[in-house]
């Protein structure tokens, strides 16, 4: 019995051995982190720290130990292991991971120059130069931003770089150079994210052929967002869109249908009962181009769900109620104020 002990007692010396040179590893943490499990990576540096030693000071393990407190925006830390890293070992690894973490807790001019450094190493990384813009945008520095952004090649671009480049274009007022670039932000693809800020570009520029052309996208986004920061933004939105397309109605009557079609579902996003008077602009928008298109009763059916009525709205009411065979109490209600006027 006591031979078998011994031998029990070495096999599981053995196999704790084996667990241990197995966990002693990077690999675990490295796996952790691409799957952006940042807190279970938090508990490997625990083990590491607390079982590894030879870890501790590698450059690998660092770096590492970095992305795991960035991905759990414990940002002190990080800054400190990056500031171990920049000073002990530079590298453009890791001045560029340097300036990530200054980025993030606000320390902007720190982390251009650290960026900057980063450049040194290596002018043609495409994510310094991006990190770059970002930080020149940040700094109000647009000039800067644009130099940088325009070394990578568009491909690259996410719609986060196309917002930045867009506003820069707003900023500049340069309609030219947005024209140019419309079809090149077209051809990347259809995110949200692009269409939304292409909507605010071509918008603030006046460019009412380019907003249209991605009206019905925008619209199926907005319709898709459930969230009360965008409900002004949706409601102005659509309300611009539908006054664009009032302006080409004549010589584009399909978009003219499309965009009123879509704004259609505005009306199942909040409910109109909740919400009284919120969206008395967009309803007012709606049904007075659809007035003025000359569908009266899709007009009325707008009209109908406003809140506060203005004088104007009393009176395309009682022009519809002259052309639609009904009696309503609003269109009742719509002959008495023009009347005692």
């Amino acid at each position: 019995m006591r031979k078998y002990l011994v031998l029990l007692s070495a096999l599981l010396f053995i196999l704790n051995g084996l667990k241990a040179q197995k966990e002693c590893s990077l690999v675990l943490l490295s796996e952790l982190l691409n799957s952006g499990k940042y807190t279970d990576a938090i508990d490997e540096i625990k083990f590491i720290e607390k079982n590894c030693p030879q870890f501790i000071n590698d450059t690998s393990y660092l770096f590492l130990k970095s992305e795991a407190f960035i991905g759990n925006r414990n940002y002190s830390h990080a800054l400190k292991v990056v500031n171990t890293l920049v000073n002990d070992y530079p590298s453009f690894g890791h001045y560029y991971q340097s300036a990530r973490v200054n980025l993030s807790t606000g320390n902007t001019e720190s982390a251009k120059s650290l960026a900057l450094k980063a450049h040194e190493y290596d002018p043609e990384s495409i994510v310094n130069n991006l990190l770059l813009s970002s930080i020149y945008w940040q700094l109000k520095q647009y000039d800067s931003s644009e130099l940088y952004l325009l070394k990578v090649p568009v491909e690259h671009w996410s719609g986060f770089e196309i917002g930045i480049y867009q506003r820069i274009l707003s900023i500049n007022g340069d309609w030219e150079m947005a024209f140019k670039w419309k079809d090149s932000f077209l051809s990347i693809g259809d995110s949200d994210s692009y269409i939304l800020s292409s909507f605010r570009l071509f918008h603030s520029l006046g460019m009412t052929d380019s907003v249209l052309h991605i009206a019905p996208q925008l619209l199926e986004i907005l319709t898709r967002i459930d969230n009360e920061v965008f409900f002004d933004f949706r409601r102005s939105a659509c309300i611009d869109i539908l006054q664009y397309a009032q302006r080409i109605a004549i010589r584009d009557e399909s978009m003219f249908i499309s965009t009123i079609s879509l704004s259609r579902k505005f009306l199942t996003l909040d409910s109109i009962e909740n919400n009284k008077g919120f969206y008395d602009d967009l309803f007012r928008s709606i049904g007075s181009s659809l007035y003025n298109y000359g569908d009266y009763t899709s007009a009325y059916y707008y009209f109908s769900y406003i809140n506060d009525y203005t004088y104007a709205d009393y009176y395309i009411v009682a022009q519809i109620g002259k052309r639609v065979p009904v009696s309503t109490w609003l269109i009742k209600k719509a002959n008495k104020v023009i009347t005692q006027r």
